[in-house]
């Protein structure tokens, strides 16, 4: 399993690069690009603005996703 957050775009660099899966490269980014998914390994974040609470679940990001801040329903 894995913890799941939407954070800001001037937080992308801050990033732990041993706390997410994946890469930097293999991050979501909303669609006005000022926001991004990020998926870290369970329980491990270190980072100080990755607040717990901020945290989503698999659930909550399959929703969050289909908004239309993050997909494009035009197509």
């Amino acid at each position: 399993m894995n913890d799941y957050y939407i954070l800001a775009i001037g937080q992308l660099n801050l990033l732990e690069r041993s706390e997410i899966v994946g890469n930097l490269q293999t991050v979501r980014y909303n669609l006005a690009g000022n926001k991004f998914l990020v998926k870290t390994k369970l329980g491990v974040s270190n980072t100080p603005f990755m607040n717990p609470n901020l945290k989503l679940t698999h659930s909550e990001v399959l929703i969050e996703l289909a908004k239309a801040e993050w997909t494009n329903n035009e197509i």
